[in-house]
Parts: structure tokens; sequence; C-alpha cells
């Protein structure tokens, strides 16, 4: 007999079940989770017997709940459900304690990623890092990292190698009369990453 599949919930039964996004759920996957939390029992797909299930939630999301409940994208007896205790993540702009350090973090776990040997960040980096507002918080640094350890030859990430995903200086204002240089930039860019995948795998 094939073994049967479990699903996440039942998986996590007894302990906690990380609900990232949650306020991207369509408003159909909002009515079963609401269902799951209310009567602590699901009924998996195909199967004529509910499953009790008890699960402590953490749910996140980016999204102003209160107006997206406000415009009806959001389901308030699900949000009640979920609000048991809140707490606010400050952006990153706002912790500038970690930004450093999260930086290092993506530079050790991106360099074994791609057996690289980039061991540190320039001074010049470092003070860029600090200096930019990352409006897009820490997945937008690890992208920082994640190119900059790609496109670094060295062993040392300089700030020149710290660009927005369009090949645009990480510091540089975008303005719309830099268009082109961006269009320019950014192939350079891409030119550059194909380059050294295609030598990455070439030493393989």
């Amino acid at each position: 007999l094939a073994r049967e599949r479990r699903g996440h919930f039942e998986l996590a039964h007894c302990g906690t079940f990380y609900l990232d996004e949650v306020g991207d759920l369509p408003l159909a996957a909002q009515a079963k989770l609401l269902r799951v939390l209310q009567e602590h029992t699901i009924q998996p797909l195909g199967s004529e017997r509910a499953i009790a299930v008890d699960v402590r939630i953490i749910a996140a999301t980016n999204r102003d709940i209160v107006q997206a409940i406000a415009t009806d994208q959001f389901r308030a007896d699900l949000f009640h459900r979920l609000n048991v205790v809140q707490f606010r993540l400050p952006p990153l702009r706002e912790r500038d304690e970690d930004v450093l350090q999260l930086a290092e973090h993506f530079l050790r776990l991106f360099n074994a990623a791609m057996s690289k040997s980039v061991k540190s960040l320039s001074r010049g980096a470092r003070q860029k890092l600090m200096a930019h507002r990352w409006p897009g918080n820490v997945r937008e640094l690890e992208n920082t990292l994640h190119r900059a350890v790609l496109l670094t030859s060295g062993a040392e990430i300089g700030a020149d190698a710290l660009m927005t995903p369009d090949g645009m200086r990480l510091d540089a204002p975008q303005a719309s009369s830099q268009v082109a240089h961006a269009t320019i930039a950014a192939e350079q860019v891409t030119r550059a990453l194909v380059g050294r995948t295609v030598a990455d795998v070439e030493r393989d």
C-alpha cells in the first residue's frame, strides 16, 4: 500500500505552524483556515473522516490587515481568531545594528553555497549598506549580498559590487534621466552573472 501523505497541519500536530504572508491568502483559503481554527480539525482531501489537530499558529504579513478588511480582501473573523497576541517587527531601516550582522550572515551563506572565497566586506561596502534605507527589508539585503558574492572574484566585497536588481549602484538616486544608464548597467550585470556561472560550471 502506498504511504498515506499527511498535510502540513497534520504534520504540525502538537507543534507550531508558521503562516507567512497570511494577508495574501485568497478568500476561499481564508475560509478553510478559519474552519480549522474554530473546529480544531482537518479533513484530508478524499477522506471521509475528520482529524483532530492541536496547532499553535504564528501568522505574519506585511499588509495593512485593517485596510484589507475594510476593502473586503481579508475576513474580519479570521483576523480576530489570529490576533491573540500581536507584535510589530520594525523595518530594517529602523534596526541599524542588524544590517551588518545580517550582511555577514548572508555573506557566509552564499560564500559556502557557491563555493566562493569571499571572506569580508570592505569598509566602503559596510558604509554603503548602513546608509541604504532598505525599502525591501531583509529580503532586499539578502538579494543584494547574493548578487555581490556572485559578482566578486576576490576575497573582499567592494562598494561597487553592491547593486540593485536593475544594475544601479545601491546608493544611486532613481531618477528618470538614469533609465538608459540603468539599462546598460543591468546588461553588464547580466553578462557578468552568466560569465561567472559558466566559469563555475566549467570548474566543476
